[in-house]
């Protein structure tokens, strides 16, 4: 017995029980009761050599969960030495032998408890790698006759947790690679017992991999919506639905990605699929270039964003224009969805525009301009233009102009129900990100 590690170890658990928060059933030690203290003192007696305590990424040494059922409560704990595989420690309460499981690799990443069957009782899952190691491996332990026992294990670089399927069990998502694209390996427990379905390739390399979420199809099913940058710099998302047997992509071309899922680059930026319009469905986004101003204008974008169905993507339920450099976007009212143009103006080193134009027999006609104001004048130039303020920091402005025409062409356009239609990036759902 070596009584200064043990005052160690006891120092390190007051200091972890302080900052450690309840994450489902993972749970803390208490602060006192000598058969935790007595359980320290085994995993004293079990650290050899250079061996710790090891500190997976949710900053939790020790915790305690229920993994055999009734009221028979568990201290899960990790020790290792950076150079072997680590010890998964299973102590059951005192005067019980402790069960010690070999973990896949050195450091401990994950370390979660979820009923994956449905019985009530919850499953360990611990993902464990080697440093510098991006590959990593998921190991299930769960109750068999009273006892722990790893139940299985797979490949996994980052496992998601859903119950997609809507059967009241959870699915396990192991997101993982075959070495030139992104698999996913899907866990159902249709009868109790895990079911492991075939890898579902990406379109996509695991690198490429830039989002998980989940999504909902206009018919209510529920989806795990998967996104990545293809070789030709797109991005593409795909759609997995959970049926009660399996998991399938509805990307439904099997030799190439399916055009309606995939989202160009709008001026260097990706757009993300989204409930755009608040409805719960989860739209895709599809670029639109417009006509030009005039021969001298940038080009300019807007968003058509698509209802999602089992068919594929049908019907524009909103259109958005977005503003990259200025760090906002508008909904459009639904009488601007077609003819018309946009152009941005840099008046000024303090002062630039974006200005919407109606496209009428050939000519452009004023509707909506959003002036962006810097200096410390902007509240003055607002006043003095008679402008409407949609958003403004301690740096710049952010104001609204409306001409008459665009009022009397739609009653329902005013310059509050504008503002309500327009947000910063960031803002609401909208989720966009560089392409360069």
């Amino acid at each position: 017995m070596r009584p200064k590690r043990l005052k160690l170890l006891v120092i390190a658990l007051v200091f972890l029980l302080s900052g450690c928060a309840e994450s489902q059933s993972l749970y803390a030690l208490p602060r006192s009761g000598g058969a935790e203290e007595g359980q320290l003192e085994i995993l004293e007696s079990m650290t050899a050599g250079d061996a710790v305590l090891l500190t997976p990424d949710d900053g939790c040494q020790l915790r305690r969960t229920n993994l055999a059922g009734g009221e028979r409560e568990y201290t899960v704990a990790f020790l290792g030495d950076g150079n072997t595989n680590a010890t998964l420690c299973l102590l059951p309460g005192e005067g019980e032998e402790v069960q010690t499981f070999s973990c896949a690799g050195t450091e401990v990443s994950t370390v979660l408890t979820e009923d994956l069957t449905g019985d009530g009782i919850p499953e360990l899952l611990v993902l464990s790698g080697l440093p510098g190691v991006s590959a990593q491996v998921l190991q299930v332990y769960g109750s068999k006759e009273g006892t722990v026992e790893e139940l299985f294990s797979e490949p996994c670089r980052q496992l998601e947790l859903h119950d997609l399927n809507g059967d009241g069990i959870l699915e396990l998502y192991c997101i993982g690679d075959n070495g030139s694209r992104c698999t996913v390996t899907t866990y159902l427990s249709p009868d109790g017992v895990p079911v492991r379905t075939d890898p579902l390739p990406m379109w996509f390399s695991y690198e490429n991999m830039t989002r998980i979420s989940t999504g909902r199809m206009s018919d209510g099913t529920e989806v795990l919506l998967i996104t990545g940058i293809l070789e030709d710099g797109n991005l593409y998302t795909e759609p997995i639905r959970a049926l009660q047997n399996n998991v399938e992509s509805l990307s439904g071309a099997p030799h190439e990605p399916v055009s309606g899922l995939l989202q160009v680059p709008v001026r260097g930026h990706y757009v993300y699929p989204q409930d755009i319009d608040g409805d719960g469905d989860t739209d895709f986004p599809a670029a639109r270039e417009l006509p030009r101003y005039d021969a001298g204008s940038t080009v300019q974008y807007v968003i058509d964003w698509y209802d999602f169905t089992e068919s594929g993507l049908q019907g524009v339920s909103t259109v958005t224009y977005h503003n990259f450099s200025g760090g906002w976007y508008l909904k459009f009212p639904e009488t601007w969805w077609t003819d018309i143009t946009i152009r941005e103006t840099d008046l000024t080193t303090t002062l630039s525009t974006v200005t919407v134009y109606r496209l009428t027999e050939g000519k452009a006609e004023e509707f909506l301009t959003v002036y962006e104001v810097e200096g410390e004048d902007r509240q003055a130039f607002v006043e003095q233009e008679d402008l409407t303020i949609l958003r403004s920091d301690t740096e710049r402005t952010l104001a609204l102009g409306l001409s008459q025409k665009a009022q009397r062409l739609d009653e329902t356009v005013t310059t509050a129900s504008i503002a309500e239609r327009f947000f910063l990036l960031g803002e609401e759902q909208d989720i966009s990100g560089n392409a360069e």
